[in-house]
């Protein structure tokens, strides 16, 4: 199963001064996914500061619009007949 990578904490986690690696070793991630969200961060300008009152469903949204979002390739049932 893929788990879906806390944006927030490892913004939260840089602005705490700890680096990419012990970032990735403190979440159980890889060191290319701790990158990936902090130089997406960077470009966009995004900081903790700016994340902070966020929730992280709305910080992963934010940093990478459109991932996590699957259609059902199943027909949805008319519940109203």
């Amino acid at each position: 199963m893929v788990r879906k990578i806390k944006a927030k904490l490892v913004l939260q986690l840089r602005n705490q001064g700890l680096s990419g690696r012990a970032i990735a070793s403190a979440q159980g991630i890889a060191r290319n996914s701790v990158q990936t969200v902090l130089e997406t961060a960077d470009r966009l300008g995004l900081g903790w500061d700016d994340v902070e009152e966020m929730p992280e469903a709305e910080v992963y949204t934010a940093l990478f619009p459109g991932r996590g979002v699957h259609e059902s390739v199943f027909a949805q049932p008319d519940w109203g007949r």
